[in-house]
């Protein structure tokens, strides 16, 4: 009798040992099901803001882009200026020196001019002296 007891409690055990690793084994697949489902949201996540950050650092760097090629064309057209406004200054400054050149000339000769009617009257009054 002990032996049949002994039997069914063992039987007993073993059908619950079986039963305990079925729920283990459902509930590892549950958990795996879980845990792949969530991986996969967290991936699709993650692969959603790195789209976002890619798309954002696009328009940043075409932005940033657009500003250069401004900068740049401003730059280009204030050198065009400016070698503008050098070139004006050039013939000023050329304009400037003909006319002092000019000046000198025409002072040179009104001093020579006077030197001679200076040497005109010198003559002029050692004669009247004499």
């Amino acid at each position: 009798m002990m032996e049949v007891t002994l039997k069914m409690i063992l039987q007993a055990i073993n059908e619950n040992a079986q039963e305990l690793n079925q729920k283990i084994d459902d509930l590892e697949a549950r958990m795996k099901e879980r845990m792949d489902k969530t991986e996969a949201r967290m991936t699709e996540r993650m692969d959603k803001s790195e789209a976002s950050m890619k798309e954002r650092i696009d328009k940043s760097e075409a932005g940033m882009k657009e500003r250069m090629d401004k900068l740049e064309a401003r730059v280009i057209n204030q050198e065009v200026h400016m070698d503008s406004r050098f070139d004006q200054l050039e013939k000023i400054v050329d304009g400037k020196s003909t006319e002092l050149s000019e000046t000198q000339e025409t002072l040179h000769w009104v001093a020579t001019k006077t030197l001679q009617h200076e040497q005109k009257i010198k003559l002029l009054l050692q004669q009247q002296q004499q």
